[in-house]
């Protein structure tokens, strides 16, 4: 049994419950609603839409998943030496691939200026105040393959 908290305009699951002895205890929203079906867990809420027809949750095909604001490697994709934010990088995460435009060093400029660094090379990224519009490039990764 699964109690499933969801939004009645987007079906959009906001969370369940499959613990009986705890059903009751969601308080849901005027746009909310509450189930109780007889299904298994699914493995994550944020990737569900709830099918009221057919009492099943569906994998959500708008969803895409915030990546971690962690230090990363990434692929420059563009380099603008006069824009506040010079770098365009991008990479995947979780199947998805995100584009960041960073912040860069004086020395990540100075090597792209030089060229030391083009274009498809990768640089490790990252977040300032773990916000994602702090990215900073600070270092070039130098394959070895």
């Amino acid at each position: 049994m699964l109690e499933i908290l969801y939004d009645t305009d987007t079906k959009r699951v906001r969370g369940w419950c499959a613990d009986p002895d705890q059903f009751g205890n969601f308080e849901p929203k005027p746009e909310q609603a509450v189930v109780i079906w007889d299904i298994p867990i699914p493995p994550r809420s944020d990737w569900h839409e709830v099918d009221l027809a057919n009492q099943v949750i569906i994998p959500n095909p708008d969803y895409k998943p915030k990546p971690r604001l962690c230090t990363h490697w990434a692929k420059i994709d563009s380099f603008d030496v006069g824009a506040e934010r010079p770098m365009k990088v991008k990479r995947t995460w979780d199947g998805y691939e995100y584009q960041a435009n960073c912040y860069v060093t004086q020395a990540i400029k100075d090597q792209f200026l030089a060229g030391d660094i083009a274009i498809d090379d990768f640089v490790l990224v990252e977040f300032l105040e773990d916000r994602a519009d702090r990215a900073i490039v600070f270092a070039k990764v130098f394959k070895t393959w």
